[in-house]
């Protein structure tokens, strides 16, 4: 089961679904499928707000939710009220690649399996790529002409076909020519 938390308390959580309550239903119901053996797979979508309360979100779950079977950090898919809160909710990935890396150690280190969902990879911290999962649809994905000069295009998730101007002013940089970049400056 895929079940989505907006942060670590229920002021946080309850902001996100605009719904008062609902963490308390959430950690309820999480409880219940851990005390039957539910395989739950925790579902965490980075908007502005959660990534910047990444690391607490993380040792919340480390600390509260340890039965959890997957941790998923996934990428925005730009639709729905995520399209018409874009100010929001946006925020490039690259912008903030340290607090990705701790809050995904926290959970990696507490022994969590821990996956990165719809999130290139050249916008993934060089250190988690391992764990970054090939997670859009075919019929939702697209890569821009930048990555055709990247190595890495076969494992990578490339972008929603549903970003719109807006949503793609994401810097795109080819894996390949990051590498090439160290290697001239060795050089």
């Amino acid at each position: 089961m895929g079940v989505p938390i907006y942060g670590s308390t229920p002021q946080m959580h309850d902001y996100h679904t605009q719904i008062p309550g609902s963490f308390n239903r959430v950690m309820h119901g999480l409880y219940n499928l851990g005390h039957v053996g539910a395989q739950i797979e925790l579902r965490i979508v980075l908007t502005r707000p959660v990534i910047e309360n990444i690391i607490e979100i993380s040792e919340f779950i480390a600390r509260n939710l340890p039965f959890v079977t997957t941790v998923a950090l996934m990428g925005i898919e730009p639709t729905g009220y995520a399209r018409t809160n874009y100010k929001a909710v946006w925020c490039d990935l690259n912008d903030y690649q340290e607090e990705l890396r701790e809050g995904t150690q926290v959970l990696l280190r507490s022994g969590l399996d821990t996956v990165l969902y719809n999130i290139p990879r050249c916008h993934v911290p060089k250190s988690l790529r391992s764990i970054a999962v090939q997670s859009i649809s075919d019929w939702k994905n697209s890569y821009r002409n930048e990555c055709e000069h990247c190595e890495e295009q076969h494992l990578c998730g490339g972008f929603f076909k549903s970003h719109t101007q807006r949503f793609s002013q994401q810097k795109v940089k080819p894996i390949q020519l990051e590498r090439r970049a160290e290697n001239d400056s060795r050089t």
